[in-house]
């Protein structure tokens, strides 16, 4: 289904497979920090579980800003994962926890297998060694007509390199937030049946009376993963 390009694992420090866990893990955050992720403040395990706490940017309820975060952790997690580090021999669970500044938790959600191989790869060299089909610029171009054909009008479209595998889209719509993400996804699965690469996508909807995000949506294609965010008040307002 999808096009894949090369692990972006090799952007972190380059620790064997017999490095003590807590450098790998502070690698992993020092990595995050430089992508802009100060927030993220702790990753250890316990037991077959990862764990990930950050501090909100909103103060003392879950944000829209605080997503970004949670997403680069899934997908850092799974790029080691999948690289053979024997740091995630057993580990078989992610939690993320998010905190306020006070240390009350906002946000605690742990998933399971949440490196397990999508049944579209045999195993993970399948995964990292495939060459992305098109160029951003073409990807980009591509969403902008498969969205007209579902009758989405973004204002704004941007195509980069995902962590993982092909492409990550972000979306900046206006309107009610179910039916747009119901055609978003499903603008960017028919585009993918057709040869398209789009395998993560970030959709932010703004919305009256002020012009504001009222929802934001991390969607990862490959392990069918979704955060998503809403303004509590409106119209199927839900999170998780």
């Amino acid at each position: 289904m999808f096009a894949v390009s090369l692990l972006s694992s090799c952007a972190l420090p380059r620790l064997g497979a017999g490095a003590p866990s807590a450098d790998v893990f502070e690698a992993v955050i020092d990595e995050l920090h430089s992508e802009g992720f100060e927030e993220i403040t702790e990753i250890i395990r316990d037991g077959d579980t990862l764990c990930s706490v950050s501090l909100s940017l909103s103060g003392n309820r879950l944000d829209y800003r605080d997503i970004p975060a949670l997403r680069a952790v899934r997908n850092k997690a799974r790029i080691l994962a999948l690289s053979g580090n024997g740091c995630f021999d057993g580990i078989t669970s992610l939690r993320n926890v998010i905190k306020d500044p006070a240390g009350n938790v906002v946000y605690d959600v742990t998933i399971s297998d949440f490196a397990a191989m999508p049944e579209e790869f045999e195993d993970s060299a399948e995964l990292c060694s495939k060459a992305v089909l098109s160029g951003p610029g073409e990807t980009r171009d591509a969403l902008r007509s498969a969205f007209e054909e579902h009758g989405i009008l973004p204002f704004e479209i941007t195509v980069s390199e995902a962590a993982i595998n092909g492409y990550c889209a972000s979306v900046v719509i206006e309107g009610v937030p179910d039916e747009i993400s119901r055609n978003v996804l499903s603008a960017i699965e028919d585009l993918n049946r057709k040869g398209g690469s789009v395998s993560e996508y970030r959709l932010t909807v703004t919305g009256a009376p002020d012009g504001g995000v009222i929802c934001y949506m991390s969607a990862d294609l490959i392990f069918r993963d979704f955060l998503w965010w809403q303004l509590p008040g409106t119209e199927g307002a839900s999170g998780s």
